[in-house]
């Protein structure tokens, strides 16, 4: 409607190693969701790397090769795991918007107590860079983390089966 392409170049999450779900998983997820942009397009500074070997200065993209009897084999990373479930949280969040859109055109009480919670989610605990920052490891002490991720989305599953109940 606004014609408006977002292209978000992000170059993956290289902290600490591969321990690096989260962040992708937040900026690909609840936060792009958040954004309200269109376009969402995650890029890694990476064309090739080994589990074993690194063969530039970017490391940990979103697949590696394993030597394996196809040399062509690639597995993907921890980052890649971090965007895969982002993309899930994308698409709990715009279920449950058009459940709750839904909801409110049939005058549903379900659909405003959906409502608190998703703008819940959104403005308290999905905040900008500034405000809420990933965990990048286990001992990172940080406001969002994976586990924080996943009850997110549970809470948003809880409401969309709720809806769907009602909506039948």
């Amino acid at each position: 409607m606004l014609r408006v392409n977002f292209w978000f170049l992000g170059a993956g999450a290289y902290e600490n190693e591969q321990g690096a779900v989260a962040p992708n998983r937040h900026f690909a997820g609840l936060l792009f969701f958040k954004s309200g942009f269109p376009v969402h397009v995650p890029w890694t500074y990476n064309w090739e790397m080994g589990e074993f070997r690194q063969v530039n200065a970017f490391v940990y993209a979103m697949a590696y090769l394993r030597p394996r009897k196809d040399p062509k084999a690639a597995y993907p990373t921890l980052q890649l795991e971090g965007l895969r479930e982002g993309i899930l949280d994308y698409k709990f969040a715009a279920t449950l918007r058009a459940l709750i859109a839904e909801g409110k055109k049939r005058k549903l009480p379900e659909a405003d107590q959906a409502q608190k919670v998703l703008d819940w989610i959104l403005d308290e605990q999905t905040g900008w860079s500034s405000t809420r920052i990933p965990a990048y490891d286990a001992l990172s002490h940080r406001t969002i983390d994976n586990e924080t991720l996943e009850r997110l989305r549970l809470l948003m599953a809880n409401e969309i089966m709720k809806l769907k109940k009602v909506i039948r």
